[in-house]
């Protein structure tokens, strides 16, 4: 035998008595109840074929390879201080963490928590600064998306940035006329959206004036972690830095995730879904999830506001609101179907755009007048310097909405259906987009503006002018929050 045999026999040898010693240890701390759930290991160890090589201690077996793993294996056992069998989808035990961010603790009792994974690649994503063909393809998706829901509802609120976000990371997923159709819905290649998004959310939740927020998390039904693609996995994870959650896919995992979601809308939304909701031919559930907190850079004076103010519906109906009076950027905005203006918030990098329809002209036509090409030369002919004065009511709104329909008929067709192909998400398990779920939130005062956004996809398996101007936004109007772009985060109607 060469001496590279003897040297690799050796070492394995050693490996196995070293693993071997650690069975009492594991087991005094399982006893212990101090851990005891799985993670993924696919940002560890590549463990596809074992070379001839591994360590079988009676009860598993860990697929180590000698070389470069050897260093990896101590840093695991030092970490996690045990290796834990391999019993289905469990590689791994590690600290695992319930989705509050708190460390997790067995229950046998009720359903399973879901428990924190680590299933990043750990690369530095691509990014590509925001430009012209980012910002088409997103403006286009905004306000195709706004229009299909302001037809339907009233008071409509939509975050076309997260729902984006979602189906980005959805599309991460998607193979053939499946991911055909979401690239001609939300535009640009994979690797181009993910890019660009990378940068872009790096860019948004970087403001130190301005407190937006944006969390991603993928939650994939425990008995599959082993089927999901690596690869999907560290794109969601590296440009979206997403969080990875093992989960039973019952109404703990719903427990579960709308805790994730009150956290990370910081209690403006408080479930995404109810009990019930989830079940187990339930693969995989992506979830994106935003807020802002912007403070006005000109407040509106509280003694200035207008109590028991007349707000007119188109309908010829009235109801009472209370109206503030201040001072709007010294921008007027102005086209052939719309006319209004924006307010600042601290730091000059968010504005919030208010649009009234012009007269005898409805709040649909002026909503199908908006799309990325009309908004951009509303703002390249905005007209600065003149003092703009406006009365703008005080409001609170929450708006949910199922987008299954409205992502369908924007052509969005396969993904919902028997012909959905998701096989760069699972490789070997046929599913579908069962749900796309958009929970929206805003609040608008004298001192700023919050406001949150969750969007939720259920993957399932198959089977089952010139002087002073004053504007008084006293009917039906269209608003915005808008970035540094003008990109819309947040579109809405008041009615």
């Amino acid at each position: 035998m060469k001496e590279s045999k003897w040297k690799k026999w050796i070492i394995g040898t050693v490996i196995a008595l070293f693993v071997i010693a650690l069975i009492p240890i594991r087991q005094t701390i399982k006893d212990g109840g101090s851990v005891g759930y799985s993670a993924l290991l696919y940002d560890y160890i590549d463990y596809h074929g074992m070379n001839g090589e591994g360590v079988e201690n009676g009860r598993s077996v860990e697929y180590i390879k000698v070389g470069k793993e050897l260093y990896i294996l101590g840093y695991l056992v030092y970490e996690n201080t045990h290796i834990e069998t391999i019993d289905g989808p469990d590689l791994l035990e590690s600290d695992a963490q319930t989705p509050d961010g708190q460390p997790q603790t067995p229950d046998d009792d009720g359903p399973t928590e879901s428990t924190l994974l680590t299933g990043t690649s750990g690369t530095t994503p691509q990014t590509s600064a925001m430009d012209e063909k980012m910002r088409a393809a997103y403006a286009d998706f905004a306000y195709k998306l706004f229009a299909m829901c302001a037809k339907e509802d009233d008071n409509s609120l939509v975050s076309p940035f997260s729902v984006y976000t979602a189906l980005a990371m959805l599309a991460n997923g998607a193979e053939g006329e499946t991911a055909e159709q979401i690239r001609a819905l939300l535009g640009l290649t994979e690797s181009e959206r993910n890019a660009y998004m990378a940068a872009w959310i790096a860019a948004l939740t970087g403001q130190s004036d301005i407190a937006f927020t944006c969390a991603d998390s993928l939650w994939v039904q425990d008995r599959y972690q082993k089927k999901v693609k690596k690869t999907f996995l560290d794109a969601c994870s590296d440009s979206f830095k997403a969080e990875v959650f093992a989960a039973a896919m019952d109404d703990g995992t719903v427990k579960d995730i709308n805790a994730w979601v009150e956290k990370h809308t910081k209690g403006m939304i408080k479930e995404i879904f109810e009990p019930g909701d989830i079940d187990s031919d339930v693969l995989m559930v992506l979830i994106n999830a935003i807020t802002f907190d912007g403070k006005w850079a000109i407040s509106f004076p509280t003694e200035s506001v207008e109590q028991n103010a007349l707000f007119n519906g188109e309908d010829g109906k009235h109801k009472i609101v209370e109206m503030m009076h201040g001072d709007a950027d010294s921008v007027y905005l102005e086209n052939d179907y719309v006319y209004g203006c924006t307010k600042a918030y601290t730091g000059g990098k968010f504005r919030y755009v208010a649009l009234l329809p012009k007269e005898g002209m409805s709040l649909d036509e002026a909503i199908a007048s908006l799309n990325g090409t009309t908004v951009d030369a509303l703002f390249a002919g905005a007209i600065y310097g003149d003092e703009v004065s406006i009365a703008l009511p005080k409001y609170e709104c929450a708006y949910s909405k199922e987008l299954k329909d409205a992502l369908r008929a924007l052509g969005m067709e396969d993904a919902f259906t028997a012909r959905a192909d998701f096989s760069n998400m699972f490789p070997t398990e046929p599913s579908y987009v069962d749900r796309v779920i958009h929970k929206t939130y805003m609040s608008l005062d004298s001192a700023g503006t919050k406001a949150a956004a969750v969007t939720a996809v259920t993957n399932r398996k198959l089977s089952a002018a010139i002087g002073k101007r004053s504007i008084r936004f006293d009917r039906p109007f269209i608003y915005m929050i808008v970035d540094e772009n003008n990109l819309p985060l947040f579109i809405g109607t008041y009615e």
